[in-house]
């Protein structure tokens, strides 16, 4: 597969509410948004997990899993998943109320004989899972270490993946031998220089989120701080500096519902940040995606 050489865009919500099968494309090359109507085609409500290699990994209104192409209009079907790895509910409420938090993450890679390899965060606690398409005997597969603690990001690099667990530690998993099972090649926890991060995000006032990226051929682990309550003027406080004396309910931070989301640059070199595209929902549902365009 040759992917065409392109800068990333950022796959956004539909500028108009209620319209879940059109996005918006934001071009940073261009600094100009596309809209493309009906990007899913006949993957009606589809909900988006994951961006790679050119390609979305999607699922369908029935939960189905998919890989697809928004610029070339490919698809190919993957396998539904099994029982064992979904919650014990009926299809109907699993679709209804648990589509959009099964997945966590996926990320999509190839193996030596140019096969193309899914692998997922799923569940609760998060656990992780794969499938490779062309594979006689194709399924969704566990594997991992969910004994020492959940997952909470994944990243192809190098052609590997490298999964981040909550304790901190970092996985790296290799496909390309020759069985069809991944092999854990190395596990680290990388050591942070936390600096002043302590004073200036405490605890009772921030919570942590990290992830992987890959920056410049890089691997680089991230961590992001969230404040849990923000007042009215953006300022992280205490819980109880939010009661109000009328009705005496706490404001919370609706960041994890994807709730006061920005879209921005922030420069690595001085500090400053500036709007990248004006966002004007409440919220960004759902989250955007950054796909590079490809013809698959």
């Amino acid at each position: 597969m040759a992917l065409i050489p392109s800068s990333p865009w950022l796959m956004l919500p539909s500028d108009q509410e209620d319209n879940s099968n059109t996005r918006c494309f934001l071009s940073l090359a261009e600094k100009k948004a596309y809209k493309i109507n009906n990007v899913f085609h006949d993957l009606v409500d589809a909900w988006c997990v994951g961006s790679s290699q050119g390609w979305l990994v999607v699922l369908d209104n029935k939960a189905n899993p998919h890989l697809f192409s928004p610029f070339s209009n490919a698809k190919i079907q993957l396998p539904s998943f099994p029982t064992d790895l979904k919650p014990n509910v009926p299809d109907s409420y699993f679709v209804q109320n648990l589509l959009k938090h099964f997945i966590l993450k996926s990320v999509l890679l190839f193996d030596n004989q140019n096969k193309h390899i899914v692998v997922v965060i799923y569940g609760n606690p998060s656990r992780l899972a794969f499938c490779m398409h062309g594979d006689n005997n194709m399924t969704w597969t566990d594997f991992g270490t969910p004994r020492s603690g959940p997952y909470c990001d994944i990243i192809c690099y190098n052609n590997q993946i490298y999964a981040l667990k909550d304790n901190g530690f970092v996985e790296a998993w290799n496909f390309g031998g020759s069985t069809l099972f991944p092999t854990k090649i190395m596990s680290f926890r990388p050591v942070l220089d936390v600096g002043d991060n302590k004073k200036l995000f405490p605890r009772d006032k921030f919570s942590t989120q990290s992830y992987l990226v890959e920056s410049m051929g890089e691997l680089l682990l991230v961590n992001r701080f969230i404040g849990n309550f923000v007042n009215s003027e953006g300022v992280v406080v205490d819980e109880s500096d939010l009661l109000d004396t009328e009705d005496t309910q706490p404001l919370m931070n609706e960041d994890y519902l994807y709730g006061g989301h920005d879209c921005g640059v922030f420069n690595l070199k001085d500090g400053s940040s500036k709007t990248l595209y004006q966002c004007d929902f409440e919220r960004i549902d759902p989250p955007p995606f950054w796909i590079i365009p490809t013809r698959c």
